[in-house]
């Protein structure tokens, strides 16, 4: 996806790769690259195991980097003609197909929905169609990810905790302080919910300027 490399190239080029004549070019992850002590410009000797051995040269014009480990030390891109060369697929064929919606609440009901259109039906190749979502495809990722939004709760918890009883505390303090205060206003005539609203409007203003 040249969107993709374009969001997460940290080095080199995203060259304009073609489904018609295979470039021989390829963009690989940071991670990999310093593990095989690569830079842009440098060749890369590919080997794919299936009943032959096939070997190809390729070269390196750019590098990327997502952050994620199990992405990044599995993926690299290149033309789609050098892979359906080394597949033995048509031109038109490939391994899958992905779908992008607006909307991530329509992630479940959408798959689904095609998988009871599709989950029945055969391609020209005799290959059976299987629809699955990224949460599926990807359930270590989106469970960290999970993971990080149980923390922000405990974080936000604890914060509001230690705020109100930060506010409390000083509310009492500023009470305990104005003890002459308060027996001054009282012997002049002002009512309990008089005080309270004194007190209550001082903690305002001073919450407000601390905020």
């Amino acid at each position: 996806d040249r969107r993709f490399l374009r969001q997460h190239l940290v080095e080199g080029e995203c060259p304009q790769f073609s489904d018609s004549a295979s470039t021989n070019r390829v963009v690989i992850s940071r991670l990999l690259a310093d593990k095989l002590r690569l830079k842009v410009g440098d060749k890369l000797d590919t080997y794919f195991l299936d009943e032959q051995v096939r070997a190809r040269r390729l070269q390196v014009v750019g590098i990327y980097c997502t952050n994620f480990a199990d992405y990044d030390r599995m993926m690299l891109f290149t033309d789609l003609c050098t892979v359906n060369r080394l597949n033995r697929w048509q031109k038109e064929q490939s391994s899958g197909m992905e779908v992008e919606l607006k909307d991530y609440n329509q992630l479940e009901g959408t798959t689904y929905t095609l998988a009871e259109q599709l989950s029945d039906r055969i391609d020209r190749y005799g290959q059976r169609y299987i629809v699955v979502s990224v949460e599926q495809l990807n359930p270590q990722m989106f469970a960290w990810l999970g993971i990080l939004d149980v923390n922000i709760w405990v974080i936000l918890f604890l914060m509001v905790g230690v705020a109100g009883f930060t506010m409390i505390s000083g509310l009492l303090i500023i009470i305990l302080e104005r003890t002459s205060m308060i027996g001054l206003l009282k012997s002049l005539g002002a009512g309990n919910l008089l005080l309270r609203k004194l007190f209550l409007w001082l903690s305002v203003f001073l919450i407000g300027r601390g905020m």
